[in-house]
């Protein structure tokens, strides 16, 4: 393997163009509903500092997981076959600082959000801490990448001036305006809850590689058969908060009459087809299925966000 295929890889292009796909969709959705276009400008800064950042959590990753997948027999992890250990920690350093230095350009002379700077660099400094820290702790690990997850959705509200975290109801905000702060809420827990389960499903396919290397993740600790059975509460639990959500932002706004059983199948059909496959998962290769299952499921659920840039 090449050295730049070897870091091609190790920055999982996959992932990155999920974040990609979602900060676009994520802008024309916004861009339909304010009826305002985003300056190329700032969508591009923004999704590029994300990126950066993102690819250096990814490489470091990779960096702290070496010695345990070398000792497990995994042969994925190009970090210290192809790449270097020294190596690769330089070039994490890099993209991460290339990253926040777009971003601190973008504030200077783009006038943007000094949140936008604030959040990337929470993004960066957590990616590392997880890395080398909170994936070994029960369940923190995997609640601290679900969180993380919803940083493009954030992003790109806060490009419009938009914090749907601030959960304002004041009856002088237009229907249109709650329902887009009701949209971005229910994708940020879309993503969130898909990427929690998804994440414990990875460490159940990892369950034997991580107790050979004494990490205390929480399938290491209940076991695979315990295991399922939190899996298959968490999908159920994913689908009724998503179901619930859909439901009142329906009943909040009369814009989404048409779109929204459309919008409900196509996310809780695929949840519960994975469902299924959980309640007969006996084996770390069926747990690996499932995970790319829910990857899958991610990006069609998040492409539905797309329906309500027609209403």
């Amino acid at each position: 393997m090449s050295l730049t295929r070897a870091i091609w890889n190790s920055i999982r292009p996959g992932n990155l163009l999920i974040i990609v796909f979602t900060m676009v969709a994520i802008w024309f959705v916004l861009s339909q509903l304010l009826g305002v276009t985003l300056d190329p400008k700032y969508a591009a800064w923004g999704m590029v500092s994300l990126i950066l950042i993102a690819a250096s959590g990814n490489m470091i990753n990779d960096v702290v997981d070496q010695p345990c997948d070398e000792q497990s027999g995994k042969q994925r992890n190009p970090v210290g076959n192809t790449i270097s250990k020294k190596n690769a920690i330089w070039i994490a350093i890099t993209l991460g600082l290339f990253g926040l230095a777009i971003t601190l350009i973008g504030i200077l002379f783009l006038q943007s959000n000094v949140l936008i700077l604030l959040l990337l660099a929470v993004t960066l400094a957590l990616l590392w801490f997880y890395s080398y820290t909170l994936q070994k702790i029960h369940f923190l690990g995997n609640f601290t990448v679900a969180v993380l997850c919803t940083v493009p959705i954030l992003i790109c509200s806060l490009s419009y001036g938009i914090n749907p975290l601030t959960f304002d109801s004041s009856p002088l905000i237009p229907e249109k305006l709650q329902l887009i702060d009701d949209i971005l809420i229910f994708y940020m827990s879309f993503a969130f809850l898909l990427t929690l389960i998804r994440e414990f499903v990875k460490d159940i396919e990892d369950l034997e590689g991580d107790a050979s290397c004494g990490l205390r993740t929480l399938p290491v600790a209940i076991g695979l058969e315990r295991s399922r059975m939190v899996l298959i509460i968490g999908i159920l639990i994913a689908i009724a908060i998503e179901t619930a959500a859909l439901v009142l932002i329906r009943g909040s706004s009369q814009l989404i009459s048409s779109s929204w059983p459309l919008i409900l199948s196509n996310m809780i059909l695929p949840l519960t087809i994975i469902l299924v496959q959980s309640v007969h998962m006996k084996t770390s290769e069926q747990a690996g299925r499932i995970s790319s299952l829910l990857k899958i499921t991610m990006l069609f659920g998040l492409s539905t966000c797309l329906f309500f840039a027609f209403l």
